[in-house]
């Protein structure tokens, strides 16, 4: 087992030759996963997305292709009846 960090709470190498497979498995079980968010204002979850390098190529010319005019907003979508998957 090769890693760069050292986890003092578990052993160098483990050895499951005699485990049994399956043994916790529960068929159609569902699972309850919390997820945790910061508690980032989406202004400041802007920011952040704006200054981070990973989106730097978002800022060239060819990427700008969309305007505030194209697509139909979240609320006129809900308004419009014609809507086939509802």
């Amino acid at each position: 087992m090769s890693s760069t960090t050292v986890d003092k709470d578990m052993e160098p190498e483990y050895d499951f030759s005699r485990g049994e497979q399956g043994k916790f498995y529960v068929p159609d079980t569902v699972l309850h996963i919390p997820i945790y968010f910061d508690d980032w204002s989406e202004a400041e979850w802007l920011h952040m997305a704006a200054d981070n390098p990973a989106f730097d190529f978002l800022k060239d010319a060819v990427e700008d292709i969309y305007s505030p005019m194209d697509g139909t907003s979240v609320s006129d979508k809900a308004a419009d009846d014609s809507d086939p998957l509802r």
